[in-house]
């Protein structure tokens, strides 16, 4: 976690160093995500200028992320923070996280195994060739290679970033220009590249591209995802080629023919010192964006199969559409692909669980809970995959399964007693995976145990009077029902695409 924090010391340093338990190794880098990240600069006795507020995002690996915005937005505070190089000085005041994995707290020493960042400004010796610069880097940083393999991967570097008809020129200075601004741009990249990071960042990487926050629209077409930022704040993020729909979808349509990227840029830019249109058109962004893109977790999501189909649902259509193969075979293999999960992932969770919690131990009672778990990962990802169907966008999708998903929750007796809701809405419960679950998890704890004339019987306090088997065949009987559904669904979609 990126701390409120002073100028550390020396020994500060080496304590959290030292303390470090969480090194995380290259072949272990699956997600970087940043939360709420802040940053104010300290004017005289108070913190005034905010050049962070409140930034949220992440990287996955496989997918270039481009960070835009105009100048004063904050890109490159951002990438010094990922970076985990921002100076430590007393008049700055950090808060935020930023993690590997979800789990593993960054650090210049967990970037340093799996990272690397080209920075801004190209800071190379003036007297070296682009050769020697690479081969320089690679003895200092490929020490488990032999000489003759660095030798290989300088080479190889060379021919892919085009440097092979300067490779031998020398790189020269500021005063002395030889090399262009592009080629100086691309050693530097290949400096950090010689060690195969699993994760780059980049502070405005090409030459072609004058700077990352005007890209020209052929390179625009490249980018995967983009990250559009606007005075401190977020006001996009999600894939680069849906950046115009999401504008047009906030009363900002991009000019037939124009280049996405200036018309991106021309409408985020503010004039500094800020005045009475800047800071509306800020607030409008930032309120548009939250309103657009919900603020739900993405796993919380994928419990429930949500996003399932968003991704491989157009080629689906076009394949069946085509006559590759049909719904049926598709889906059945689907089914067949999701059953190992549906059958380890709840003995996983029980395992640590069970024991963990302290519920009653018997062999019995044990394998119930597991059965019931295993039925309610069933019907939940049945569930999401009929919500998924149901929508070709993503942020559809995710906005209508909450509302969704909400009832079934509330109504399943754990808020309140299963014999108290309205017979004019208490119907619910009855369609609510939860509801089922939970009154079968009840029933395994407590019926077997013995009582009290005093004491109050919890199965008979909470209402739950359907019984374990009928909960258990209820709970079977709401997957199946929402598979079948998601079937017709696609069968349905098919035959529209056709």
């Amino acid at each position: 976690m990126i701390q409120e924090y002073s100028s550390p010391s020396v020994t500060d340093l080496e304590t959290q160093n030292n303390t470090e338990n969480q090194l995380i190794t290259r072949n272990q880098l699956s997600k970087l995500s940043f939360e709420n990240l802040s940053e104010k600069e300290k004017f005289a006795s108070f913190y005034k200028q905010e050049i962070l507020k409140g930034v949220t995002g992440n990287a996955i690996p496989g997918e270039t992320l481009f960070i835009m915005g105009s100048s004063g937005a904050g890109k490159t505070t951002l990438l010094n923070i990922l970076s985990d190089r921002v100076s430590l000085k007393s008049t700055s005041k950090l808060s935020g996280k930023v993690l590997i994995n979800g789990c593993t707290n960054l650090n210049q020493r967990t970037f340093g195994n799996i990272g690397a960042y080209v920075m801004q400004d190209d800071i190379l010796f003036p007297h070296f060739t682009p050769r020697q610069a690479l081969t320089f880097a690679a003895r200092l940083k490929l020490n488990n290679l032999s000489e003759d393999d660095q030798d290989l991967r300088v080479e190889s570097l060379i021919l892919e970033l085009g440097l092979k008809q300067c490779a031998d020129s020398m790189i020269g200075s500021s005063k002395r220009k030889i090399l262009s601004g592009g080629e100086k741009k691309r050693v530097s990249i290949g400096i950090e590249l010689i060690t195969d990071p699993k994760l780059l960042l980049l502070d405005e990487p090409t030459s072609v591209i004058a700077t990352i926050h005007q890209p020209g629209s052929q390179a625009f077409s490249n980018f995967d995802r983009l990250f559009l930022m606007c005075d401190g704040f977020v006001v996009f993020q999600g894939k680069a080629s849906e950046v115009s729909q999401y504008f047009s979808k906030i009363g900002f349509n991009c000019p037939r023919y124009s280049n996405p990227a200036d018309f991106i840029i021309n409408t985020t830019s503010i004039d500094y010192p800020k005045r009475v249109n800047d800071e509306k058109k800020i607030s409008y962004l930032v309120l548009k964006y939250k309103e657009v893109i919900p603020d739900v977790i993405d796993h919380d999501l994928n419990s429930y199969n949500i996003l399932a189909f968003q991704g491989e649902r157009p080629v689906f259509l076009r394949e069946s559409a085509n006559k590759m193969y049909g719904v049926f075979p598709y889906y059945i293999a689907k089914t067949i692909v999701e059953i190992p999960v549906l059958i380890f992932q709840p003995m996983i969770w029980s395992l640590i669980v069970y024991f963990g919690v302290g519920l009653t131990v018997t062999v019995k009672q044990f394998w119930y809970h597991y059965l019931v778990l295993v039925l309610l990962s069933l019907s939940s990802s049945s569930f999401g995959l009929f919500i998924s169907s149901l929508f070709e966008s993503e942020e559809t999708a995710v906005t209508v399964a909450p509302v969704i998903l909400m009832p079934f929750i509330l109504f399943s007796g754990y808020f309140s007693n299963a014999s108290s809701y309205p017979k004019w809405i208490g119907w619910i419960q009855y369609i609510s995976p939860v509801r089922y679950s939970l009154e079968a998890f009840v029933i395994n704890e407590f019926e077997s145990r013995d009582y009290k004339d005093t004491d109050i019987k919890i199965i008979d306090f909470l209402s739950y009077d359907i019984g374990f088997t009928s909960c258990l065949l209820s709970l079977f009987t709401l997957g199946i029902a929402f598979r079948i559904l998601t079937g017709l669904v696609l069968k349905y979609f098919v035959r529209k695409f056709q």
